[in-house]
This record gives C-alpha cells, sequence and structure tokens, in this order.
C-alpha cells in the first residue's frame, strides 16, 4: 500500500518532534550527568578513529592495486589510537593535558603583561588596570592547573548539554513553522 503525501509529512513530523524533544533531554542529562557525557565522547572518538583507520587501510589496498606501490601501514596508528580512546580515563588525561597547556600559556601570559606594565613606566595611564588583568590572568592559569581534569570534564559536559539544548530548541522551533504550514497552508501552492 503505498502512503498519501500527506501520510508522509506526518511521519516526518512526529520523527523530527521526537527528535527534538530528545536532543533537548540528552542535553539536560548531560548537564547533569558529567562523567557519562565523558564516557560516551570517548566511546564515539574512538569509533570514529577506528572507522577512520578501516577507510584508511582499503584507500590503501586500492593504492596499492591500482598503483602497485607499497602499501602505507598509517591505518594501524589511527585502530591503535580508536582502541585507546576506548578507555576513558586516557581521554580524560588527554583532555587534563590540554587544560594543563592553556593554563601555563595563561599564567606565561599574565607573568608577561605583568613585568611589561612596569618596564613601560612612560605609560602611567593603565599601569593599575594592566597589573590587575596580569594577576587574574595569572590567577586564572593557575586555578586553571590545579584543576585541570574537573575542569576538563566539567566544560566538556556543559558545553556538550547546551549543545544539545540549543540546537534541540532550534529544530523544535523549526517543527513548529512545519506543523503549522503543514495545518494551515498546504494545498494553497500554485
Amino acid at each position: 500500500m503505498k502512503k498519501t503525501p500527506d501520510t508522509k509529512i506526518q511521519i516526518k513530523l512526529v520523527f523530527w518532534f521526537i527528535a527534538s524533544l530528545a536532543m533537548i533531554g540528552m542535553g539536560i542529562i548531560a548537564l547533569v550527568n558529567h562523567e557519562r557525557v565523558t564516557e560516551v565522547l570517548s566511546f564515539i572518538t574512538g569509533l570514529a578513529a577506528i572507522i577512520t583507520g578501516i577507510i584508511t587501510l582499503s584507500i590503501r589496498r586500492y593504492e596499492k592495486v591500482k598503483t602497485g606501490s607499497r602499501m602505507a601501514f598509517d591505518w594501524i596508528l589511527w585502530i591503535i589510537l580508536g582502541i585507546l580512546f576506548f578507555n576513558t580515563d586516557l581521554f580524560t588525561k588527554i583532555g587534563k593535558v590540554l587544560f594543563i597547556i592553556v593554563a601555563l600559556a595563561l599564567i606565561v601570559q599574565g607573568i608577561g603583561i605583568f613585568v611589561r606594565g612596569f618596564s613601560n613606566k612612560a605609560d602611567k595611564s593603565f599601569f593599575i588596570p594592566r597589573i590587575i588583568f596580569a594577576a587574574a590572568l595569572a590567577g586564572a592559569g593557575v586555578f586553571v592547573l590545579t584543576n585541570a581534569g574537573d575542569l576538563f570534564v566539567e566544560v566538556l559536559a556543559i558545553t556538550v548539554g547546551l549543545y544539545l539544548i540549543i540546537h534541540g530548541a532550534y529544530l523544535f522551533y523549526e517543527w513548529i513553522g512545519e506543523f503549522r504550514y503543514f495545518n494551515n497552508y498546504r494545498g494553497t501552492e500554485e
């Protein structure tokens, strides 16, 4: 039995509605359950790396057959990286290292601004704000440095949660427009 165009549109609208609410729900869960977000993203990253390794393997095999060249083994690195990323602790440690790098950059910038503030005595108008800004940067760097692991998990969960909520709300907004069009204006097109 062939479905009418109206039935297909109604099914599309139902799935669209469910998807938008599901995204909002997943965003709220991400904001509440930070550890789970890290586990899921670690799994997704590992899976993506393994899929990249498999695709790269097929490309290398094709190149070897087509051109007769030696087969490169970079695909093995992708698969190893994927297996490593399935380990959530390793994923979190990599994120912690990235936050430590950011913290060190903040500290170095703060110290640099502080030193330049004292060396540029001709410009007294911004001396106090410059020193305050330098201290704030260095202080933020020390804070990030001492809490790098926890901050990585928190920032990751908040970012993912907010993205899902905002995107889900946008999908819901778009669904409202489609729903209104379907109920009020369909059939009036020329």
